[in-house]
């Protein structure tokens, strides 16, 4: 299933238009969503959760005559609505699902709400969710318990301190940096090894974050 051109050029306008707030914005992609078949509608919203807020999304710049939630429903619907969708959003996430699969389940859950005004909350409350634009985490990743952590952490320690170096050393430009910290990590062929060494580099850029906050 997949949406025709002329439907899929207007989602894209109104993904990439210019709104005041993200409840305007929704309202927006509701008004348009409303008027379609459930399954384009799936269609669309997964398109939605992908694209929304996505630095590559083209801007259309275009306007739409389409009044925002009010302050005062904005706020009653926080308090009950925001934290069901939010759980229902880390619900899904747990997950690891597909876009596709991740459209499917919200969109359910949106269209089941009872009055507008609720779907058009939902749908602003999820696009300005730091996830979104929406990719699925790939499974597999490195998992480690304490000891086995530190032990690693233990048999790199010059390394770690090279690391650190590197990431400290003034005259190094940023690609320098990080392309000179990626070869000490590929040194280590273990994937736990490079795991730990790059959670060093994270921790030690971190940390200088913090520090450059505090000053």
């Amino acid at each position: 299933m997949a949406l025709n051109k002329g439907k899929k050029k207007e989602l894209l306008e109104r993904i990439g238009g210019t709104y005041k707030d993200q409840y305007e914005h929704a309202h927006a992609l509701f008004a348009f969503m409303r008027e379609l078949p459930f399954e384009e509608q799936l269609v669309a919203f997964e398109e939605i959760l992908v694209k929304t807020g996505h630095h590559d999304t083209k801007k259309s710049g275009k306007r739409y005559n389409i009044p925002s939630l009010s302050e005062e429903a904005t706020e009653r619907l926080k308090i009950g609505l925001g934290k069901l969708v939010d759980g229902h959003f880390q619900f899904c996430l747990a997950k690891r699902p597909s876009p596709t699969e991740l459209a499917k389940h919200m969109w359910e859950m949106i269209n089941n709400l009872g009055t507008d005004e609720e779907k058009i909350f939902s749908i602003g409350w999820l696009i300005i969710d730091r996830v979104v634009p929406y990719v699925q985490i790939p499974q597999g990743g490195v998992r480690l318990n304490k000891d086995t952590f530190r032990a690693i952490v233990d048999q790199n320690r010059i390394k770690i301190r090279m690391l650190e170096k590197i990431l400290k050393w003034p005259a190094l430009q940023d690609s320098e940096r990080m392309s000179l910290c990626l070869g000490v990590i590929l040194e280590n062929t273990s994937q736990e090894e490079q795991a730990v060494l790059l959670t060093a580099v994270v921790r030690q850029l971190q940390d200088d974050a913090m520090a450059t906050a505090q000053t």
